[in-house]
């Protein structure tokens, strides 16, 4: 059966940077949603829904982070299997994939609609945004199932080695979401619910045209009939065993800048609007770390299914000389105009400025995370999820979130203080990404017969 990319043939450099432009376009893309709802709203409506904004985007991404640490687990194990070229194997764990991801979705919508509520008083959501944002959150979960399905098939098509498809549905979704932001926000003044449901609208009609088009392709390792919906015990369970620290990790992650957020709040509207907008020029920063992140797990898993460790450990090097440098060159940028990048996104004054302060440790974090996910990619392809688990529980819970409280304790603490607290956990999480490699050379003699059967 031949599909997608044979990722353990050919030049290493050549063929990872093949497979990441798609990804890291997509990661783009896919961050875009967030970007454009943050610009439109900042531009159109008060700042006050921009905090709504900020802060329902925040929780949401936790969640989808979370469906998006469970993809990993079924992209690896695809990618093993595909490498290995054992398609029997191969099919069952795409059909354990489409099951587990839709459901997993479905399940946490219904358990986040109870609490949705507390979460946002949790947070410290400010009185001015509280309604805004309980109605962006209420209105995304409504899309959480389709978040679900998107996952699915982008984990299958990544491990597989095509990431070009998935860039696609992301393009679509994104240039609809656009046209659906202008309707609701900028014309209809829907404010924070209307963004909501730009998202939302978008993802759906994204996810119906991506079922259409692997309907027609006859080489997709899944054919949707009914009957093909099953779960394989042994591929859910090795799916869960990678999946559930990888989401763990993600989870812990996002929750600790939950908190983070929750502390920001006690500041007032203005800071947590200027820490949002950080937030997103944050995310689009480690886009090219987060591409390789995940395009280095992906052909590190099909190369180890191909019993190629050599070949494994080239690419992550890759991955780290050219997420790395990038990484430089995006910190420049920040350290020389913060304040015109801000601006992009809010023409107030008072977040321009708190933004600024913000951004003067903060952006230290766009280095420190384009060297370390290079490596964490590649220790979630050899299938130590559990480690990467292990290096975000101390860096996350361990190391940001005491540092957080206790900058934010300082006597007339401003966003210039807190954003102490990230990069210091940061440097954490690159030495421990690094130590692995230190400590673990004998997986370098990884061998295909350690696959599942």
């Amino acid at each position: 059966m031949k599909m997608g990319n044979d990722l353990t043939r050919g030049p290493v450099a050549k063929t990872l940077l093949r497979f990441a432009t798609p990804y890291l376009i997509a990661n783009l893309l896919n961050t875009l949603y967030g970007i454009v709802d943050m610009f439109i709203v900042g531009r159109f409506a008060s700042s006050m829904e921009l905090s709504a904004v900020s802060i329902g985007a925040m929780v949401m991404m936790m969640i989808n982070f979370l469906l998006m640490g469970l993809s990993t687990g079924g992209t690896v194990i695809v990618g093993n299997f595909a490498g290995a070229k054992k398609d029997k194997e191969l099919r069952e764990t795409v059909s354990t994939v489409f099951c587990i991801l839709p459901l997993a979705a479905i399940i946490i919508m219904a358990v986040l609609m109870f609490l949705r509520e507390p979460l946002l008083v949790l947070i410290n959501t400010p009185e001015e945004a509280f309604s805004g944002a309980k109605a962006y959150v209420s209105i995304c979960l409504v899309g959480m199932v389709f978040s679900g399905f998107y996952n699915a098939i982008a984990s299958v098509y990544r491990g597989i080695g095509e990431s070009k498809t998935p860039m696609i549905f992301v393009g679509i979704s994104c240039v609809l979401n656009i046209i659906a932001d202008i309707i609701c926000v900028a014309w209809l003044n829907m404010g924070a619910a209307g963004a909501a449901l730009a998202t939302t609208a978008s993802q759906a009609v994204s996810v119906i045209i991506g079922y259409i088009y692997i309907k027609r392709n006859k080489n997709f390792p899944f054919d949707f009939r009914p009957s093909s919906f099953r779960i394989y015990k042994e591929r859910a369970r090795r799916i869960f065993s990678l999946g559930l620290p990888a989401a763990g990790q993600e989870l812990l992650v996002n929750a600790s800048f939950i908190v983070l957020e929750a502390v920001v709040n006690k500041l007032g509207y203005v800071s947590t609007a200027a820490a949002g907008v950080a937030d997103r020029i944050f995310g689009m920063a480690v886009i090219p770390a987060g591409a390789f992140f995940g395009a280095v797990a992906a052909m590190v898993a099909q190369n180890q299914g191909a019993g190629r460790p050599d070949r494994s450990h080239k690419c992550m090097r890759v991955g780290v000389l050219v997420s790395g440098g990038l990484g430089v060159l995006l910190w420049i940028v920040m350290a020389i105009i913060p304040a015109a990048v801000i601006s992009i996104f809010s023409p107030d004054k008072e977040v321009i400025a708190a933004g600024v302060e913000y951004m003067v440790f903060f952006k230290f974090d766009f280095l420190l995370f384009a060297f370390a996910f290079p490596v964490l990619g590649y220790i979630n392809g050899m299938g130590h999820t559990k480690y990467t688990l292990l290096v975000n529980i101390v860096s996350a819970v361990i190391v940001r979130l005491p540092l957080v409280y206790f900058f934010s304790a300082i006597p007339g603490a401003t966003l210039y203080h807190i954003g102490m607290a990230l990069p210091l956990a940061s440097v954490v999480q690159l030495l421990m990404a690094y130590a692995y490699l230190l400590f673990a050379k004998g997986e370098r003699n990884y061998r295909r017969d350690r696959l599942p059967s």
